[in-house]
């Protein structure tokens, strides 16, 4: 199966509105939002979102990749610590198809309660935390082919 094009660059992000999927890569542990009172340990979190606004995709998942910003959304604490971003748009998938998605990683778990998903009245969280050894590759053979992405 030929791997996803993940994006890192704003200049490649559509313009267009839709959901997403952040791979998020914490080299160290980083603050949280002080209402969960825990710092992210290292490791590797995907987070589902939307952009629905003006500037789609390309203005929310821009704002995401640039670690200078103030701190708006929750994922912001993660995004400004983070080593590496890798964004996946989504145009036919809403941000709660990709968690539940997501919710199948074998040894993954949710480390905040409605992190990233505080107007959701369905998904207990929109961010995973992946198990240790975790890759993309993985992540698009065993999740990613729900959605017959190729």
């Amino acid at each position: 199966m030929p791997h996803l094009q993940w994006i890192t660059e704003k200049v490649r992000l559509p313009t267009s509105k839709g959901s997403y999927l952040l791979w998020i890569e914490l080299k160290q542990t980083a603050l949280s939002p002080p209402k969960y009172k825990e710092n992210f340990d290292t490791g590797i979190f995907l987070y589902a979102g939307s952009a629905k606004g003006p500037g789609g995709l390309k203005a929310r998942c821009g704002r995401h990749l640039t670690q200078d910003k103030s701190l708006k959304w929750h994922v912001d604490w993660l995004t400004r610590a983070a080593t590496d971003i890798y964004v996946l748009p989504f145009a036919d998938q809403t941000e709660c198809q990709i968690m539940r998605a997501l919710k199948t990683i074998p040894g993954g778990h949710i480390p905040f309660e409605k992190f990233g998903s505080s107007d959701c009245n369905t998904c207990e969280a929109h961010l995973v935390m992946c198990p240790e050894g975790y890759d993309r590759q993985l992540l698009e053979r065993h999740v990613l082919k729900r959605f017959n992405r190729k």
